[in-house]
């Protein structure tokens, strides 16, 4: 199957294994969940809301710059492999459709 019909079907996710296998991240992941579970302890009240409020903010912001680093990943990518053809645009373009 092609790389465009895998992505179709769904069996293509390229965020799926980029830092889980990573070592520092996994320590990383473990000291944030342990410290904000420590924290989330320690507050109370409106100290409390306003530590959630935070992490859902940046929660937010973390996944709106995922999305956009993949949208720019992914037109780098298609701009790359229409240079690397050897062809003017015109004809690249008329043969993909």
């Amino acid at each position: 199957m092609k790389l465009i019909e895998e992505l179709f079907y769904g069996n293509v996710n390229p965020n799926g294994k980029l830092l889980r296998e990573n070592e520092s991240y996994q320590t990383a992941m473990k000291d944030l969940d342990a410290n904000e579970d420590l924290l989330s302890k320690l507050l109370e009240g409106k100290e409390k809301q306003l530590f959630h409020e935070i992490l859902n903010a940046y929660s937010v912001i973390l996944g709106e710059t995922s999305v956009s680093h993949f949208e720019m990943g992914f037109k780098f990518g298609a701009k790359l492999a229409v240079e690397i053809m050897d062809e003017d645009i015109e004809n690249c373009l008329r043969s993909m459709i």
